[in-house]
Protein backbone atom coordinates (compact mmCIF):
# COMPACT_ATOMS: atom_id res chain seq x y z
CA UNK A 1 0.00 0.00 0.00
CA UNK A 2 1.33 3.24 -1.30
CA UNK A 3 2.82 5.62 2.06
CA UNK A 4 0.71 8.63 0.46
CA UNK A 5 -2.67 6.76 0.99
CA UNK A 6 -1.80 4.97 4.37
CA UNK A 7 -3.97 5.98 7.51
CA UNK A 8 -3.19 4.80 11.21
CA UNK A 9 -5.88 3.58 12.90
CA UNK A 10 -3.80 1.83 15.52
CA UNK A 11 -5.91 3.36 18.38
CA UNK A 12 -9.05 1.77 16.85
CA UNK A 13 -7.71 -1.29 16.07
CA UNK A 14 -7.21 -2.35 19.89
CA UNK A 15 -10.75 -2.54 20.31
CA UNK A 16 -12.08 -4.40 17.07
CA UNK A 17 -13.10 -8.22 16.82
CA UNK A 18 -15.15 -10.24 15.27
CA UNK A 19 -18.91 -10.01 15.83
CA UNK A 20 -20.73 -7.15 17.82
CA UNK A 21 -18.72 -4.13 19.10
CA UNK A 22 -20.50 -2.10 21.64
CA UNK A 23 -18.37 1.12 21.42
CA UNK A 24 -20.08 3.02 24.93
CA UNK A 25 -17.12 5.06 26.94
CA UNK A 26 -14.70 4.57 23.73
CA UNK A 27 -16.65 6.85 21.22
CA UNK A 28 -15.35 10.35 22.21
CA UNK A 29 -17.48 13.48 21.99
CA UNK A 30 -18.81 13.91 18.44
CA UNK A 31 -19.42 10.24 18.10
CA UNK A 32 -22.54 8.23 18.13
CA UNK A 33 -23.30 5.24 19.86
CA UNK A 34 -22.79 2.29 17.06
CA UNK A 35 -23.55 -1.29 17.25
CA UNK A 36 -20.75 -2.92 14.92
CA UNK A 37 -18.22 -0.44 14.42
CA UNK A 38 -16.11 1.78 15.89
CA UNK A 39 -16.00 4.97 16.05
CA UNK A 40 -13.03 7.61 17.99
CA UNK A 41 -13.15 11.32 17.83
CA UNK A 42 -9.72 13.36 16.48
CA UNK A 43 -8.97 16.66 16.15
CA UNK A 44 -9.78 15.94 12.48
CA UNK A 45 -12.91 14.82 12.92
CA UNK A 46 -14.30 11.21 13.56
CA UNK A 47 -12.78 8.24 12.58
CA UNK A 48 -14.82 4.90 12.25
CA UNK A 49 -13.51 1.53 11.66
CA UNK A 50 -15.93 -1.69 10.58
CA UNK A 51 -13.22 -4.99 10.42
CA UNK A 52 -14.25 -7.92 10.38
CA UNK A 53 -18.09 -7.91 9.77
CA UNK A 54 -19.86 -10.65 8.26
CA UNK A 55 -22.89 -9.17 6.59
CA UNK A 56 -21.63 -6.30 5.04
CA UNK A 57 -25.76 -5.74 4.17
CA UNK A 58 -26.36 -3.85 7.47
CA UNK A 59 -23.79 -1.48 7.75
CA UNK A 60 -25.97 1.52 6.05
CA UNK A 61 -28.11 1.05 9.05
CA UNK A 62 -25.22 1.53 11.31
CA UNK A 63 -24.24 4.67 8.76
CA UNK A 64 -27.26 6.39 9.52
CA UNK A 65 -26.33 7.16 13.13
CA UNK A 66 -23.60 9.08 11.18
CA UNK A 67 -26.17 11.11 9.40
CA UNK A 68 -25.10 14.80 9.67
CA UNK A 69 -21.56 14.15 11.06
CA UNK A 70 -18.23 15.42 9.02
CA UNK A 71 -15.90 12.37 9.31
CA UNK A 72 -12.63 12.63 8.83
CA UNK A 73 -12.05 8.88 8.21
CA UNK A 74 -14.35 5.96 7.01
CA UNK A 75 -12.51 2.41 7.17
CA UNK A 76 -14.27 -0.96 5.68
CA UNK A 77 -11.87 -3.54 6.42
CA UNK A 78 -12.71 -7.45 5.95
CA UNK A 79 -16.11 -6.52 5.00
CA UNK A 80 -18.37 -9.54 3.64
CA UNK A 81 -20.19 -8.09 0.66
CA UNK A 82 -19.74 -8.00 -3.29
CA UNK A 83 -21.79 -5.23 -4.40
CA UNK A 84 -21.76 -1.88 -2.84
CA UNK A 85 -25.38 -0.86 -3.54
CA UNK A 86 -26.58 1.96 -4.54
CA UNK A 87 -27.43 4.64 -1.77
CA UNK A 88 -25.06 2.99 0.42
CA UNK A 89 -22.98 5.87 1.71
CA UNK A 90 -26.13 7.80 1.85
CA UNK A 91 -26.31 10.93 4.22
CA UNK A 92 -22.80 10.06 5.09
CA UNK A 93 -20.13 13.13 4.57
CA UNK A 94 -16.94 11.85 4.44
CA UNK A 95 -13.24 12.93 3.84
CA UNK A 96 -11.11 9.91 3.73
CA UNK A 97 -12.97 6.55 2.80
CA UNK A 98 -11.09 2.85 2.74
CA UNK A 99 -12.42 -0.20 1.46
CA UNK A 100 -10.25 -3.04 1.29
CA UNK A 101 -9.27 -6.29 2.74
CA UNK A 102 -13.00 -7.41 1.42
CA UNK A 103 -15.32 -9.34 -1.08
CA UNK A 104 -16.06 -6.32 -3.03
CA UNK A 105 -16.62 -6.49 -6.86
CA UNK A 106 -19.00 -3.97 -8.18
CA UNK A 107 -19.97 -0.98 -7.10
CA UNK A 108 -23.20 0.94 -8.78
CA UNK A 109 -23.83 4.15 -10.45
CA UNK A 110 -25.63 5.98 -6.91
CA UNK A 111 -22.85 4.33 -4.34
CA UNK A 112 -21.18 6.93 -3.93
CA UNK A 113 -24.53 9.58 -4.55
CA UNK A 114 -23.90 12.04 -1.92
CA UNK A 115 -19.99 11.82 -1.22
CA UNK A 116 -19.20 14.99 -2.58
CA UNK A 117 -16.76 16.45 -0.44
CA UNK A 118 -14.65 13.26 0.20
CA UNK A 119 -10.95 13.53 -1.10
CA UNK A 120 -9.05 10.08 -0.79
CA UNK A 121 -10.91 6.65 -1.87
CA UNK A 122 -8.63 3.80 -1.39
CA UNK A 123 -10.29 0.64 -2.62
CA UNK A 124 -7.30 -1.50 -2.58
CA UNK A 125 -6.86 -5.64 -1.75
CA UNK A 126 -10.72 -6.73 -3.04
CA UNK A 127 -11.35 -8.42 -5.80
CA UNK A 128 -12.80 -5.48 -8.68
CA UNK A 129 -12.79 -6.33 -12.32
CA UNK A 130 -13.14 -3.00 -13.62
CA UNK A 131 -13.11 0.77 -12.95
CA UNK A 132 -15.70 1.49 -9.53
CA UNK A 133 -19.20 3.16 -10.72
CA UNK A 134 -20.22 6.10 -10.19
CA UNK A 135 -17.43 8.24 -9.24
CA UNK A 136 -18.52 10.78 -11.40
CA UNK A 137 -20.41 11.44 -7.93
CA UNK A 138 -17.62 12.40 -5.96
CA UNK A 139 -16.84 15.68 -7.35
CA UNK A 140 -13.89 16.75 -4.68
CA UNK A 141 -12.19 13.30 -4.94
CA UNK A 142 -8.45 14.20 -4.92
CA UNK A 143 -6.91 10.58 -5.03
CA UNK A 144 -8.37 7.43 -6.36
CA UNK A 145 -6.21 4.31 -5.16
CA UNK A 146 -7.52 0.71 -6.40
CA UNK A 147 -4.02 -1.34 -6.38
CA UNK A 148 -4.36 -5.18 -5.56
CA UNK A 149 -7.32 -5.97 -7.76
CA UNK A 150 -8.70 -7.81 -11.12
CA UNK A 151 -8.88 -4.79 -12.90
CA UNK A 152 -8.22 -5.43 -16.81
CA UNK A 153 -8.58 -1.94 -18.51
CA UNK A 154 -8.10 1.94 -18.05
CA UNK A 155 -10.45 2.53 -20.52
CA UNK A 156 -13.38 3.20 -18.81
CA UNK A 157 -11.82 6.23 -16.23
CA UNK A 158 -14.23 8.79 -15.41
CA UNK A 159 -13.75 12.28 -16.47
CA UNK A 160 -12.25 13.02 -12.92
CA UNK A 161 -10.63 16.31 -13.46
CA UNK A 162 -9.43 17.29 -9.84
CA UNK A 163 -8.13 13.80 -9.50
CA UNK A 164 -4.23 14.39 -8.25
CA UNK A 165 -3.26 10.89 -7.59
CA UNK A 166 -4.53 7.40 -9.29
CA UNK A 167 -2.51 4.52 -7.84
CA UNK A 168 -3.99 0.98 -10.33
CA UNK A 169 -0.41 -1.21 -9.36
CA UNK A 170 -1.00 -4.70 -8.96
CA UNK A 171 -3.87 -5.58 -11.19
CA UNK A 172 -4.08 -7.14 -14.41
CA UNK A 173 -4.06 -4.63 -17.30
CA UNK A 174 -2.25 -5.38 -20.64
CA UNK A 175 -2.56 -2.17 -22.64
CA UNK A 176 -2.94 1.57 -21.48
CA UNK A 177 -4.65 2.60 -24.63
CA UNK A 178 -4.81 6.37 -26.02
CA UNK A 179 -5.21 9.49 -24.07
CA UNK A 180 -7.22 7.37 -21.35
CA UNK A 181 -5.92 10.20 -19.15
CA UNK A 182 -6.59 13.03 -21.48
CA UNK A 183 -9.58 13.91 -18.72
CA UNK A 184 -7.29 13.80 -15.78
CA UNK A 185 -5.83 17.24 -16.26
CA UNK A 186 -4.74 17.73 -12.67
CA UNK A 187 -3.03 14.69 -12.32
CA UNK A 188 0.58 15.07 -10.55
CA UNK A 189 1.39 10.91 -9.78
CA UNK A 190 0.10 7.24 -11.40
CA UNK A 191 1.07 4.04 -10.25
CA UNK A 192 0.72 1.32 -12.88
CA UNK A 193 3.16 -0.96 -11.68
CA UNK A 194 2.95 -4.57 -11.61
CA UNK A 195 0.48 -5.16 -13.88
CA UNK A 196 0.67 -6.81 -17.49
CA UNK A 197 1.49 -4.20 -19.68
CA UNK A 198 2.96 -4.83 -23.21
CA UNK A 199 1.86 -1.77 -24.78
CA UNK A 200 1.46 2.04 -23.83
CA UNK A 201 0.08 4.05 -26.64
CA UNK A 202 2.58 6.74 -28.08
CA UNK A 203 -0.52 9.41 -26.85
CA UNK A 204 -1.62 7.56 -23.56
CA UNK A 205 -0.09 10.91 -21.45
CA UNK A 206 -1.15 13.17 -23.85
CA UNK A 207 -2.94 16.16 -21.99
CA UNK A 208 -1.41 15.03 -18.74
CA UNK A 209 1.08 17.97 -18.75
CA UNK A 210 1.02 18.16 -14.95
CA UNK A 211 2.54 15.07 -14.07
CA UNK A 212 5.61 14.67 -11.65
CA UNK A 213 5.87 11.28 -10.71
CA UNK A 214 4.89 7.89 -13.07
CA UNK A 215 5.54 4.35 -11.77
CA UNK A 216 5.29 1.43 -14.26
CA UNK A 217 7.74 -0.52 -12.99
CA UNK A 218 7.46 -4.73 -12.96
CA UNK A 219 5.38 -4.70 -16.93
CA UNK A 220 6.30 -6.13 -20.15
CA UNK A 221 7.57 -3.05 -21.62
CA UNK A 222 10.25 -3.02 -24.45
CA UNK A 223 10.51 0.48 -24.83
CA UNK A 224 9.24 4.12 -23.84
CA UNK A 225 10.43 7.38 -25.39
CA UNK A 226 8.01 9.39 -27.75
CA UNK A 227 5.11 8.72 -24.83
CA UNK A 228 7.77 11.25 -22.31
CA UNK A 229 7.00 13.88 -24.97
CA UNK A 230 5.10 17.03 -23.26
CA UNK A 231 6.09 15.85 -19.71
CA UNK A 232 8.13 18.67 -18.69
CA UNK A 233 7.45 18.02 -15.14
CA UNK A 234 7.86 14.43 -14.45
CA UNK A 235 10.58 14.31 -11.76
CA UNK A 236 10.62 10.41 -10.95
CA UNK A 237 10.48 8.07 -13.78
CA UNK A 238 10.15 4.01 -12.28
CA UNK A 239 10.65 2.03 -15.47
CA UNK A 240 12.76 -1.17 -13.27
CA UNK A 241 11.23 -5.04 -14.33
CA UNK A 242 10.43 -4.48 -17.76
CA UNK A 243 11.83 -6.13 -21.07
CA UNK A 244 13.13 -2.95 -22.10
CA UNK A 245 16.59 -3.31 -24.51
CA UNK A 246 17.56 0.57 -25.62
CA UNK A 247 16.92 3.46 -23.51
CA UNK A 248 19.38 5.51 -26.25
CA UNK A 249 15.45 7.70 -27.23
CA UNK A 250 14.27 7.44 -23.68
CA UNK A 251 17.64 9.19 -22.93
CA UNK A 252 17.03 11.67 -25.64
CA UNK A 253 13.77 12.87 -24.97
CA UNK A 254 13.23 12.18 -20.80
CA UNK A 255 11.61 15.07 -19.22
CA UNK A 256 14.25 18.02 -18.66
CA UNK A 257 13.24 18.09 -14.58
CA UNK A 258 13.27 14.73 -14.70
CA UNK A 259 15.64 14.05 -10.99
CA UNK A 260 15.30 10.06 -10.35
CA UNK A 261 15.47 7.29 -12.92
CA UNK A 262 14.78 4.03 -12.10
CA UNK A 263 15.32 1.62 -15.06
CA UNK A 264 16.65 -1.74 -13.10
CA UNK A 265 16.46 -5.32 -13.82
CA UNK A 266 15.82 -4.71 -18.09
CA UNK A 267 17.76 -6.00 -21.03
CA UNK A 268 19.46 -2.99 -21.43
CA UNK A 269 23.22 -3.74 -22.81
CA UNK A 270 24.53 -0.52 -23.30
CA UNK A 271 24.46 2.69 -21.29
CA UNK A 272 24.45 5.56 -23.97
CA UNK A 273 26.10 8.94 -23.29
CA UNK A 274 23.74 11.07 -21.13
CA UNK A 275 22.82 15.15 -22.74
CA UNK A 276 21.43 18.02 -22.21
CA UNK A 277 17.35 17.15 -21.19
CA UNK A 278 19.39 14.91 -18.28
CA UNK A 279 21.03 17.42 -16.77
CA UNK A 280 18.76 17.28 -13.45
CA UNK A 281 18.79 14.10 -12.69
CA UNK A 282 20.17 12.94 -9.16
CA UNK A 283 19.58 9.21 -8.87
CA UNK A 284 20.48 6.97 -11.29
CA UNK A 285 19.52 2.81 -11.19
CA UNK A 286 20.63 0.73 -13.87
CA UNK A 287 21.34 -2.83 -11.98
CA UNK A 288 20.36 -6.14 -13.14
CA UNK A 289 20.16 -5.07 -16.75
CA UNK A 290 23.35 -6.88 -18.30
CA UNK A 291 25.17 -3.87 -19.32
CA UNK A 292 28.26 -4.61 -20.47
CA UNK A 293 29.70 -1.43 -22.11
CA UNK A 294 29.37 2.28 -20.70
CA UNK A 295 30.33 4.56 -23.83
CA UNK A 296 32.71 7.35 -23.41
CA UNK A 297 31.87 10.09 -21.39
CA UNK A 298 28.09 8.54 -20.81
CA UNK A 299 27.82 9.96 -17.15
CA UNK A 300 29.82 13.36 -18.29
CA UNK A 301 27.08 15.90 -17.86
CA UNK A 302 24.90 14.53 -14.90
CA UNK A 303 26.57 17.11 -12.86
CA UNK A 304 23.60 16.36 -10.43
CA UNK A 305 24.44 13.08 -10.23
CA UNK A 306 24.20 11.92 -6.16
CA UNK A 307 23.17 8.48 -6.72
CA UNK A 308 24.59 5.53 -8.96
CA UNK A 309 23.55 2.15 -9.23
CA UNK A 310 25.43 -0.20 -11.50
CA UNK A 311 25.74 -3.21 -9.63
CA UNK A 312 24.86 -6.71 -11.12
CA UNK A 313 26.07 -6.45 -14.86
CA UNK A 314 28.79 -7.73 -16.98
CA UNK A 315 30.68 -4.31 -16.97
CA UNK A 316 34.42 -4.94 -17.54
CA UNK A 317 36.19 -1.78 -16.90
CA UNK A 318 34.91 1.77 -15.64
CA UNK A 319 37.42 4.28 -16.89
CA UNK A 320 37.06 7.33 -14.95
CA UNK A 321 36.18 9.59 -18.07
CA UNK A 322 32.64 8.16 -17.29
CA UNK A 323 32.43 10.78 -14.97
CA UNK A 324 32.14 14.24 -14.41
CA UNK A 325 35.50 16.12 -13.40
CA UNK A 326 33.98 17.63 -10.61
CA UNK A 327 31.75 14.61 -9.60
CA UNK A 328 28.96 15.06 -6.57
CA UNK A 329 28.29 10.85 -6.80
CA UNK A 330 27.80 10.17 -3.24
CA UNK A 331 26.54 6.34 -3.47
CA UNK A 332 27.95 3.90 -5.96
CA UNK A 333 27.40 0.70 -6.47
CA UNK A 334 29.19 -1.65 -8.69
CA UNK A 335 29.02 -4.93 -7.13
CA UNK A 336 28.74 -8.02 -8.93
CA UNK A 337 30.25 -7.13 -11.74
CA UNK A 338 33.42 -8.51 -13.97
CA UNK A 339 36.05 -5.80 -12.73
CA UNK A 340 39.65 -6.19 -13.16
CA UNK A 341 40.62 -2.93 -12.37
CA UNK A 342 39.97 0.15 -10.42
CA UNK A 343 42.98 1.75 -11.60
CA UNK A 344 42.28 5.54 -12.06
CA UNK A 345 38.35 4.78 -12.26
CA UNK A 346 37.85 7.15 -9.48
CA UNK A 347 39.85 9.97 -10.46
CA UNK A 348 37.55 12.07 -10.99
CA UNK A 349 34.60 10.95 -7.93
CA UNK A 350 36.44 12.16 -4.64
CA UNK A 351 32.56 12.93 -3.12
CA UNK A 352 31.46 9.20 -3.01
CA UNK A 353 30.64 8.65 0.54
CA UNK A 354 29.52 4.92 -0.18
CA UNK A 355 31.19 2.51 -2.35
CA UNK A 356 30.22 -1.05 -2.95
CA UNK A 357 32.72 -2.75 -5.35
CA UNK A 358 31.74 -6.16 -4.24
CA UNK A 359 31.87 -9.65 -6.57
CA UNK A 360 34.24 -8.76 -8.90
CA UNK A 361 37.74 -10.13 -10.62
CA UNK A 362 39.68 -7.20 -8.32
CA UNK A 363 43.53 -8.15 -7.45
CA UNK A 364 45.04 -5.42 -6.85
CA UNK A 365 43.73 -1.60 -5.11
CA UNK A 366 47.14 0.28 -5.83
CA UNK A 367 45.89 4.02 -5.25
CA UNK A 368 42.21 3.94 -6.14
CA UNK A 369 40.83 5.36 -3.16
CA UNK A 370 43.87 8.00 -2.21
CA UNK A 371 42.34 11.08 -1.14
CA UNK A 372 38.75 10.26 -1.46
CA UNK A 373 38.40 12.36 1.54
CA UNK A 374 34.44 12.03 2.15
CA UNK A 375 34.61 8.62 2.05
CA UNK A 376 33.13 6.56 4.75
CA UNK A 377 32.02 3.07 3.78
CA UNK A 378 34.38 0.98 1.24
CA UNK A 379 32.84 -2.88 0.53
CA UNK A 380 35.21 -5.14 -1.23
CA UNK A 381 33.72 -8.19 -0.23
CA UNK A 382 34.24 -11.08 -2.78
CA UNK A 383 37.15 -9.88 -4.93
CA UNK A 384 40.76 -11.80 -5.77
CA UNK A 385 42.85 -8.75 -3.91
CA UNK A 386 46.10 -10.60 -2.42
CA UNK A 387 47.70 -8.01 -0.68
CA UNK A 388 47.40 -4.47 0.87
CA UNK A 389 50.22 -2.26 0.76
CA UNK A 390 50.77 0.60 2.76
CA UNK A 391 49.74 3.86 1.93
CA UNK A 392 46.98 2.40 -0.06
CA UNK A 393 43.48 4.41 2.38
CA UNK A 394 46.10 7.43 2.45
CA UNK A 395 43.17 10.45 2.90
CA UNK A 396 40.66 8.15 3.86
CA UNK A 397 40.60 9.87 7.24
CA UNK A 398 36.63 9.40 7.71
CA UNK A 399 35.98 5.70 6.64
CA UNK A 400 34.17 3.94 9.21
CA UNK A 401 33.40 0.46 7.52
CA UNK A 402 35.79 -1.28 5.51
CA UNK A 403 34.62 -4.92 4.26
CA UNK A 404 37.67 -7.37 3.05
CA UNK A 405 36.04 -10.36 3.26
CA UNK A 406 36.35 -13.40 0.87
CA UNK A 407 39.33 -12.41 -0.80
CA UNK A 408 42.82 -14.45 -1.31
CA UNK A 409 44.63 -11.46 1.16
CA UNK A 410 47.78 -13.18 2.28
CA UNK A 411 49.52 -10.35 3.81
CA UNK A 412 49.19 -6.84 5.31
CA UNK A 413 51.39 -3.98 5.15
CA UNK A 414 52.26 -2.96 9.20
CA UNK A 415 50.68 0.57 8.69
CA UNK A 416 48.31 -0.06 5.99
CA UNK A 417 45.53 0.29 8.22
CA UNK A 418 47.19 3.30 9.84
CA UNK A 419 45.37 6.40 8.04
CA UNK A 420 41.88 4.98 8.83
CA UNK A 421 41.87 6.92 12.31
CA UNK A 422 37.87 6.70 11.91
CA UNK A 423 37.47 3.07 11.19
CA UNK A 424 34.78 1.09 13.37
CA UNK A 425 34.25 -1.88 11.92
CA UNK A 426 36.99 -4.14 9.84
CA UNK A 427 35.96 -7.52 8.05
CA UNK A 428 38.51 -9.60 6.83
CA UNK A 429 36.87 -13.09 6.97
CA UNK A 430 37.44 -15.92 4.53
CA UNK A 431 41.09 -14.72 3.02
CA UNK A 432 44.03 -16.67 3.71
CA UNK A 433 46.15 -15.01 6.25
CA UNK A 434 49.01 -15.96 8.65
CA UNK A 435 49.57 -13.19 10.51
CA UNK A 436 48.48 -9.81 10.96
CA UNK A 437 51.21 -8.28 10.78
CA UNK A 438 50.88 -5.06 13.66
CA UNK A 439 48.25 -3.92 10.66
CA UNK A 440 45.46 -3.73 13.01
CA UNK A 441 47.41 -1.01 15.90
CA UNK A 442 46.77 2.22 16.09
CA UNK A 443 43.03 2.34 15.03
CA UNK A 444 41.98 4.45 17.82
CA UNK A 445 37.86 4.38 17.12
CA UNK A 446 37.92 0.15 15.75
CA UNK A 447 35.42 -1.23 17.64
CA UNK A 448 34.81 -4.68 15.71
CA UNK A 449 37.21 -6.75 13.99
CA UNK A 450 36.15 -9.80 11.76
CA UNK A 451 39.34 -12.47 11.06
CA UNK A 452 38.04 -15.76 11.05
CA UNK A 453 38.12 -18.54 8.96
CA UNK A 454 42.02 -17.47 7.89
CA UNK A 455 44.99 -19.11 8.85
CA UNK A 456 46.05 -17.03 11.24
CA UNK A 457 49.33 -18.77 13.58
CA UNK A 458 49.24 -16.27 16.38
CA UNK A 459 47.72 -13.12 17.51
CA UNK A 460 50.58 -10.96 19.65
CA UNK A 461 50.07 -7.94 22.25
CA UNK A 462 51.11 -5.82 18.99
CA UNK A 463 48.52 -6.87 16.82
CA UNK A 464 45.63 -4.67 19.12
CA UNK A 465 48.36 -2.47 20.14
CA UNK A 466 46.33 1.50 21.03
CA UNK A 467 43.29 0.18 19.50
CA UNK A 468 41.25 1.41 23.04
CA UNK A 469 38.23 1.03 21.80
CA UNK A 470 37.72 -2.58 20.24
CA UNK A 471 35.28 -4.26 22.18
CA UNK A 472 34.20 -7.50 19.72
CA UNK A 473 36.95 -9.78 18.51
CA UNK A 474 36.06 -12.68 15.89
CA UNK A 475 39.07 -14.64 15.47
CA UNK A 476 37.66 -18.36 14.95
CA UNK A 477 37.84 -21.00 12.20
CA UNK A 478 41.74 -20.06 12.25
CA UNK A 479 44.94 -22.34 13.04
CA UNK A 480 46.01 -19.92 16.09
CA UNK A 481 48.31 -21.75 18.92
CA UNK A 482 49.09 -18.75 20.66
CA UNK A 483 47.91 -15.31 22.21
CA UNK A 484 49.40 -15.03 25.17
CA UNK A 485 49.30 -11.39 25.65
CA UNK A 486 47.43 -10.57 22.65
CA UNK A 487 44.18 -8.70 24.59
CA UNK A 488 45.79 -7.57 27.86
CA UNK A 489 45.45 -3.65 26.61
CA UNK A 490 42.20 -4.22 25.84
CA UNK A 491 39.62 -3.25 28.36
CA UNK A 492 36.67 -2.28 26.50
CA UNK A 493 36.33 -5.96 25.27
CA UNK A 494 32.93 -7.12 25.13
CA UNK A 495 33.04 -10.34 22.69
CA UNK A 496 35.83 -12.85 22.23
CA UNK A 497 35.65 -15.94 19.97
CA UNK A 498 38.50 -18.39 19.55
CA UNK A 499 36.71 -21.43 18.92
CA UNK A 500 37.78 -23.48 16.26
CA UNK A 501 41.41 -22.67 16.38
CA UNK A 502 44.09 -25.38 18.57
CA UNK A 503 43.80 -23.64 21.24
CA UNK A 504 43.46 -25.37 24.35
CA UNK A 505 43.33 -22.38 27.14
CA UNK A 506 44.33 -18.97 27.42
CA UNK A 507 46.17 -17.77 29.81
CA UNK A 508 45.02 -15.17 32.35
CA UNK A 509 47.50 -13.07 31.72
CA UNK A 510 46.69 -12.62 28.18
CA UNK A 511 43.50 -11.28 29.17
CA UNK A 512 42.28 -7.65 29.93
CA UNK A 513 42.94 -7.10 34.12
CA UNK A 514 39.49 -5.92 34.36
CA UNK A 515 36.93 -8.55 33.41
CA UNK A 516 33.72 -6.30 33.94
CA UNK A 517 33.14 -5.56 30.20
CA UNK A 518 33.53 -9.09 28.84
CA UNK A 519 30.45 -10.69 28.32
CA UNK A 520 31.26 -13.42 25.87
CA UNK A 521 34.77 -15.83 26.09
CA UNK A 522 34.32 -18.61 23.58
CA UNK A 523 37.06 -21.29 22.94
CA UNK A 524 36.21 -24.47 22.25
CA UNK A 525 32.46 -23.55 23.18
CA UNK A 526 32.26 -22.07 26.57
CA UNK A 527 34.10 -19.60 28.45
CA UNK A 528 37.57 -20.33 29.79
CA UNK A 529 40.88 -19.06 30.74
CA UNK A 530 43.69 -20.31 33.21
CA UNK A 531 44.09 -18.75 36.67
CA UNK A 532 46.87 -16.48 37.11
CA UNK A 533 50.19 -18.30 38.45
Amino acid sequence: MRAAAQITLTSLLLCAHLGKLPCGAESGVGCPRLEWCLCKTTGHGPRVLCKAISDGEKLPAEFSQLAGIQIDSLLLDGVNITTLPPHFFENLTVNVLYVKNSAVQYTERDTFKGMTIMTTLYMGQNQLHDIPDGLEAVSGLKELRLPNNYIRSTDNLPPLRGITDLDMSANLIEKLNNSVLKTLTSLRRVWLGNNLVSYLSPDFFVNASHLEFIDLQGNFLTNIDVQLQGLELVMELNLSHNMIGDIIKLVGRAPTRLKVLLASNNRISVVPRFGTPNLAIETLDLHKCNISVLLPNCFTILLELESLDLSYNVIPYLPGDVFPKDSRIKYFNAAGNRLHSIDRTFKFTWRIEKLNLSMNLIEEIGEAFINMTYLKGLTLRNNRIRFILDGTFRGNDLVQHLDLSGNRLEWLGKDCFEPLFSLKELFMTENLLTSLNGSIRRLPSLKYIFISNNKLKTLRAIDFEDSPELTHIYAHGNDITNVRGAFRSLNSLEVLMLQKNRLRSVHRQSLPSRLENLKEFILNGEFTFCNPI
